[in-house]
């Protein structure tokens, strides 16, 4: 009777629980891979990211694959989360097949080499913050109120560094009459700069000089549809070095979110050598690139960089060529690199 009472709440569509219909523990039987370690302990993808970046962990996605050590934090820090769910859907338990005793490529705090072709190394000299902390409130209307970390000078010389013509037409603007409309734009815009490119990479785009904006008249070209502008896109480069460094970034659909992409690229072959980290560090691609990766960190950490974009240089920042169209024009990046780099869907 108990067992037919149940069975018509649930038919109505009421939640009950009863001692005797506990749900049977289930076994998840699988590689360590980061998305089945969110399903086991009920967190969110976006959460375990933050902590193992926290934790000194970078270079993750959905299907990276995690070793001994990182299952052994997740275990130590979302153990309650998985053990309140538990209660719900029965017992969860993770069987991993072939585990992994250390994945040096994600552990960006002791750079190993993990073989021939890729390793890892600080490559930039990264150490200040100078936007830690909020400075001040910005407010308009009835609009969400800006937190920000930027005075007015700083948020104005970060938004001058970005090639969008919409951003630098805010700044101009700014400067001229002083609006709180245009005021609170740049603040938005720097601050999102920040949580995508973070403290430390926003600090060494902040003392690099303003870029010239190639086409100032491509005030209302749409740009490709998985970059947005707001953002510093620049290249730079060491004096006596053959590599450059360019910034943009790619909307993730799966996701539905923005993330930042910065590469590095040989400046006379453009073969892509290798990623950048927001820390400054480096997966390199290729090991014959690594003598003279070694030769640009010093010369960087020296200060010697000549500073270019193809927005203002008018060629494309990956191949080199000259561009012609004015969407390429605003982002540096001609539309066939764009489509080969992932950055545009034709």
């Amino acid at each position: 009777m108990k067992k037919r009472i149940l069975l018509k709440k649930r038919q109505r569509g009421f939640a009950t629980f009863d001692p005797l219909d506990t749900p049977k523990p289930t076994t998840l039987v699988t590689r360590p891979r980061l998305i089945n370690l969110c399903k086991v302990y009920n967190i969110s993808t976006e959460t375990l990211i933050k902590f193992l970046n926290e934790s000194g962990y970078y270079n993750l996605s959905n299907n990276s694959l995690l070793d001994n050590n990182v299952l052994s934090l997740i275990e130590k820090e979302f153990k309650t989360d998985k053990d309140s769910k538990d209660t719900i859907r029965g017992s969860m338990k993770i069987e991993i097949i072939n585990p992994l005793e250390e994945r040096a490529e994600l552990r960006i705090s002791d750079p190993k080499t993990l073989n021939e072709n890729i390793s890892h190394f600080k490559f930039l000299h990264l150490e200040n913050d100078l936007f830690q902390k909020q400075k001040v409130e910005i407010n308009y209307k009835r609009f969400p109120i800006i937190y920000s970390h930027f005075s007015d000078v700083e948020a104005v010389n970060i938004c001058n560094k970005m090639c969008s013509s919409f951003t630098r037409n805010l700044c101009n603007q700014f400067r001229k009459n002083n609006q709180l409309l245009y005021r609170y734009q740049i603040h938005a815009i720097a601050n999102k700069s920040l949580k995508l490119f973070g403290g430390k990479m926003l600090t060494f785009i902040y003392t690099l000089r303003n870029l010239e904006f190639k086409n100032k008249k491509a005030l209302d070209v749409q740009t490709y549809d998985k970059v947005i502008p707001d953002f510093p896109m620049i290249t730079f480069i060491a004096n006596n070095s053959s590599f450059k460094v360019s910034f943009y970034l790619k909307k993730n659909y799966q996701t539905k979110k923005y993330e930042p992409d910065m590469r590095v690229f040989d400046s006379k072959s453009y073969v892509e050598v290798g990623s950048l980290d927001e820390q400054g560090y480096i997966m390199t691609k290729l090991e014959k690139f690594k003598p003279q990766l070694h030769m640009f960190y010093e010369t960087i950490s020296a200060g010697n960089i000549n500073i270019y974009s193809g927005v203002e240089t008018g060629n494309c920042d990956l191949c080199g060529k000259e561009l012609t169209h004015p969407t390429s024009l605003r982002i540096g990046i001609g539309p066939i690199c764009a489509k080969n780099n992932g950055i545009n869907k034709f």
